[in-house]
């Protein structure tokens, strides 16, 4: 894997090579990733995107990201998402997630970040001291967007992190309700 920080937003490398070597939800993805791109981000919040083609990965940070207290979490988060969409049980495609309109994008990437999170807590590697103020936070995004039983379906994903859910099941939630 090479990275490519041609802004140097990285100042040290080791923690992101360490994150993604050690990965918990992808064992070999540093051997996946061909070139790794630091950019800078131009939303409000880090992210990042995979290109199947190519199989490189552009991260999205800020300059203060590498000091931020939760850094290592942020690393782990992103890198759930690009571990998700090559994990062929989660049944990502571009062609699905582009199929969606935006309000259920933001709905299912709500769901989705839910996940992440609670395999990453169950692996002590997400710290949260208010557990019902982070689901409440999911809860209130989704109840915003109209999904019926918000708290259930949110609390199902957050104790339950052992069971599997692919973007196709993300997805159904959102066929039950009648809005688009």
């Amino acid at each position: 894997m090479n990275i490519i920080d041609n802004f140097n937003l990285l100042p040290d490398k080791a923690i992101l090579e360490a994150t993604i070597r050690g990965h918990p939800l992808c064992e070999n993805l540093c051997s996946i990733i061909n070139n790794l791109i630091i950019e800078l981000s131009a939303d409000p919040t880090e992210k990042i995107n995979l290109d199947p083609g190519t199989q490189n990965v552009t991260l999205y940070i800020f300059k203060e990201t590498p000091s931020k207290r939760n850094y290592e979490f942020i690393l782990y988060h992103e890198f759930s998402h690009i571990a998700d969409k090559l994990n062929p049980d989660f049944k990502y495609s571009d062609e699905k997630w582009n199929s969606l309109t935006e309000r259920k994008q933001r709905g299912v990437q709500t769901l989705w970040n839910c996940f992440i999170n609670a395999r990453l807590y169950e692996r002590n590697l997400f710290q949260i001291i208010h557990i019902n103020a982070h689901l409440g936070e999911y809860m209130d995004f989704l109840e915003s967007l109209g999904v019926n039983n918000a708290q259930q379906r949110i609390e199902e994903i957050w104790y339950h992190p052992s069971h599997f859910l692919s973007l196709e099941d993300m997805i159904a939630i959102f066929r039950s309700n009648s809005w688009d």
